[in-house]
């Protein structure tokens, strides 16, 4: 039961990564550190953002960490080797889908619902989508980026594309 929960909310997190959206960022708390901005768009962590196979790793290490965002963090840390501040805003959506959408919010991102559910999209985008993209910086994987049309760096669709180093996947999707 455990394990299923946490697929699901792995497949709800893993939906982040390269951003093709204009959102505004939030306007940060109330007192203590404000969260970091742009955090991903740095020249080593965004080609791992905008690589193939984030969106599983991603996924991957939220289910291991159970939905804990400080193991996230650890974990992406770890493979693919994202700086502390980026793996820190992933680690952080992690853990907002989880208190949010998964074991409160009617648990619309929990099982047995579809965590690509309307209902789960929209949990995740009125709670945790503002502050995910304002910490990232919503790195630009652009439509082929450096490594032009071949693959090593993009290569078409929303967010990126297929190749090796591509975008591609559900790290394109826009947030609900």
């Amino acid at each position: 039961m455990v394990r299923n929960l946490m697929m699901i909310l792995g497949l709800s997190v893993a939906v982040f990564g390269c951003a093709t959206t204009d959102n505004e960022g939030g306007d940060g708390g109330t007192g203590g550190t404000p969260p970091p901005s742009g955090a991903c768009t740095n020249a080593a962590d965004t080609p791992l953002v905008c690589a193939s196979g984030i969106s599983e790793q991603v996924g991957s290490c939220a289910t291991d960490a159970l939905g804990q965002g400080p193991a996230t963090s650890t974990c992406l840390q770890a493979d693919p080797g994202l700086s502390m501040e980026c793996a820190d805003c992933y680690g952080d959506v992690t853990q907002c889908v989880y208190d949010n959408c998964v074991v409160s919010g009617d648990g619309v991102c929990g099982p047995p619902n579809d965590p690509d559910s309307e209902g789960c999209l929209s949990c995740r985008g009125e709670n945790c989508d503002d502050e995910f993209f304002t910490c990232t910086g919503e790195p630009d994987c652009g439509s082929g980026g450096a490594g032009g049309s071949a693959g090593a760096g993009g290569g078409g669709g929303a967010g990126g594309g297929g190749g090796a180093g591509g975008g591609g996947g559900a790290g394109g999707i826009e947030p609900a």
